[in-house]
């Protein structure tokens, strides 16, 4: 036999399209996190559609507090400006007061650098079994977000600029979550497929 045989093949790379959790699923989820700065880093990657990344490194100039927003740097070394809804601000002055540390919104236990996403994940990980929620990871509060957005009618192309994604094609994997979306269809398919 010839070389030709010798080459593996590799399998297709598949794509799952993102799990994301309804609004209860998320405030029960959050409500287990017991450390507090996983809590409201958490809060914040839910509450502005963050990358785990972008928020356990976010500094504290990034934050607008009179505009209410958020100067994030994401992939590509892109910028964007989210906004931060009210309580979630009044939240963060709040937690900013028990560490106080000049640099950083979510320290690490010596305070000289930011907290790791290894750590956030695995006490994600902890909760999300806790509540008997399978094949989720910290991500899918990110979906969560622009699940959230979209169902309230949130324009397609906001919801792109917001999580800063480069192609739309991108946002549009969220228009299948839905429920809006599912119920719609749902009844039309049942009235179209009626007497079968």
């Amino acid at each position: 036999m010839g070389p030709i045989f010798k080459k593996k093949i590799r399998q297709p790379k598949q794509k799952r399209l993102p799990k994301a959790f309804n609004d209860d699923q998320v405030r029960d989820l959050l409500l287990r996190l017991r450390n507090p700065v996983y809590k409201a880093c958490s809060t914040l990657i839910y509450a502005c559609g963050l990358r785990a990344g972008e928020a356990t490194t976010l500094e504290i100039v990034s934050i607008d507090g009179v505009n209410r927003t958020l100067r994030i740097i994401g992939k590509g070394n892109k910028e964007r400006i989210v906004p931060v809804p009210g309580p979630i601000l009044d939240g963060l002055r709040k937690f900013w007061k028990t560490h106080k540390n000049r640099r950083w919104l979510f320290p690490n236990q010596s305070g000289n650098g930011p907290i790791g996403r290894g750590p956030l994940g695995r006490a994600w990980a902890i909760a999300a079994r806790e509540a008997g929620i399978t094949g989720s990871t910290l991500h899918s509060l990110r979906h969560s977000y622009a699940t959230r957005l979209l169902e309230r009618r949130v324009a397609l192309r906001i919801v792109q600029i917001l999580l800063g994604h480069g192609s739309i094609k991108t946002t549009t994997l969220y228009t299948h979550l839905t429920e809006p979306t599912r119920a719609s269809l749902t009844a039309l398919l049942d009235e179209v497929m009626a007497g079968l």
